[in-house]
């Protein structure tokens, strides 16, 4: 049964419930990898259903309920009881429900996601913790013995489809022969090539990059009309919906076309067509969960050159620390590093720039970023750094949220860019910031800096994995850095 929930008013009741974040199941993955932990994932049968109403809801029975109760007399009231689909705050009571049996075997929700919940190993008297995933009714178990866990929610609930992952959030899983787990999209992928030859009404043909040196801000074709103007905005949420999945070859594209989503124009719906026929031509990208420390694609190099700095005159030396977080106990510790760069004045009528992110927890890269800045850089040297303060934003980001699930973190975030002056600038403390309006991304990079949050270091602009984030890259420098993010199919 379904209810009418949109006939209900649930304005006195809270309707939200959260669900795990797609980058906590890649840190849950690489976490296993690292610790050698087995990983099983479920579905919840009929989830909703096993919470209970919190709503005053009647409904007049009709013949239909007499198949079955007999007794029941046509046209008269029941209250409805149960957590039926379709009601406001089912999504939230079944969450609580959910958080309930999970406080009850001991789970504790993490600081950083609190989907992810996590409690002190149990099996096989090892140190570390043991993890369990919650998004609706889908679970992602992390232990040395997950099936013990499934065993104890099996009690209270109805669980299918036990498995080690295959599919999971939209996303393909492989173990490799290296024993390794492996994340694609091929099946979503081409789920989503279908959805748009069927939106389109045609056959995509194919492409070898997504993206073109075109400036959609300056397109002054006519505006789409009203179906256009859909179909724009279709296409775009499926792309990314791809990118949080994990294509990250998409980003620079979708980021330069979604923000004209409130009136696109024809031409820049035809570039938004490339898209889909490049995924048709790649349906199948692949991210290996690798948790040893990442390999950069060129050199670094030290921008003070190994000298000597002291920074206690100028800064707090010390790394904030939150002690809510829990011990790092038997945890194997995983290093972190981040690419930036920017496009200085890239946008062409607003002459903003553009920071391109890429964050690699231990060799998987993690997390990616294409995005306006939001004051206008009047040089290459205040855009490289606002670019480096964002990544310094994520380096602080990606080490709270291993913290948060007890994972050592020893060493500095290795912070990569390529613009040499705003390098200097931020690990020399000789130097001077004498514009106004880098001062904040100035110091604020050279605070972590003296923390040691991050180390910098550079690496040329072409072996810069950030770079395809600011830009459209020419077809091999693409291809190029495309096979040094991702991997094989295993």
């Amino acid at each position: 049964m379904v209810i009418g929930g949109h006939v209900i008013d649930v304005g006195m009741h809270d309707t939200y419930a959260s669900n795990m974040k797609t980058i906590s199941a890649r840190l849950l993955m690489i976490i296993a990898a690292a610790n050698g932990y087995d990983v099983l994932t479920g579905d919840i049968k009929n989830a909703y259903l096993n919470a209970s109403n919190c709503l005053s809801v009647y409904v007049k029975m009709g013949e239909e309920f007499k198949i079955h109760d007999p007794s029941v007399t046509p046209g008269e009231y029941a209250t409805v009881e149960g957590n039926l689909y379709g009601l406001g705050t089912a999504a939230k009571q079944w969450h609580a429900h959910l958080a309930d049996t999970l406080r009850g075997l001991g789970f504790k929700p993490s600081r950083h996601d609190m989907d992810v919940w996590m409690r002190r190993n149990r099996s096989g008297n090892k140190a570390g913790y043991e993890y369990v995933g919650t998004h609706t009714d889908d679970l992602m178990v992390v232990s040395n013995d997950p099936q013990s866990i499934m065993d104890a929610l099996q009690q209270k609930y109805q669980i299918s489809k036990i498995e080690r992952p295959k599919f999971h959030l939209g996303c393909d899983y492989k173990r490799g022969s290296d024993g390794f787990w492996y994340q694609g999209t091929s099946t979503y992928s081409n789920e989503c090539i279908k959805k748009v030859e069927q939106i389109l009404g045609k056959t995509l043909g194919t492409d070898k990059t997504p993206s073109k040196d075109w400036k959609p801000e300056l397109d002054a074709s006519e505006l789409l009309d009203t179906k256009g103007h859909r179909n724009y905005q279709q296409l775009v949420g499926i792309a990314q919906w791809l990118i949080t999945c994990g294509r990250y070859d998409l980003v620079q594209a979708v980021n330069s076309l979604s923000r004209f989503s409130a009136a696109p124009r024809l031409e820049q719906f035809k570039v938004l067509e490339r898209i889909f026929r490049y995924l048709k031509q790649h349906p199948d990208r692949w991210i290996k969960m690798d948790p040893k420390a990442h390999t950069p694609f060129g050199e670094l190099t030290d921008p003070v050159k190994g000298k000597l700095v002291d920074w206690k005159d100028q800064y707090d030396t010390s790394e904030e620390y939150d002690f809510h977080f829990p011990e790092a106990n038997g945890q194997k510790e995983i290093s972190t590093s981040v690419y930036f760069d920017s496009n200085h004045g890239h946008d062409e009528v607003t002459r903003r720039s553009v920071t391109g992110i890429l964050v690699y927890v231990g060799n998987c890269p993690i997390h990616c970023m294409s995005k306006r800045q939001g004051v206008i850089a009047t040089s290459t040297f205040t855009a490289e750094l606002c670019a480096a303060k964002m990544g310094v934003e994520e380096a602080i980001n990606i080490r709270c949220m291993l913290r948060s699930l007890g994972v050592p973190i020893g060493n500095p975030t290795t912070l990569i860019g390529d613009n040499l002056g705003s390098l200097i600038s931020t690990t020399n403390p000789g130097t001077l910031c004498k514009k106004k309006t880098s001062h904040i991304s100035y110091h604020f990079v050279r605070e972590a800096n003296a923390k040691s949050i991050v180390a910098i270091r550079k690496i040329g602009t072409d072996f810069n994995l950030s770079d395809g984030f600011t830009k459209a890259l020419s077809g091999t420098t693409f291809i190029n850095h495309m096979k040094w993010i991702f991997t094989e199919p295993p």
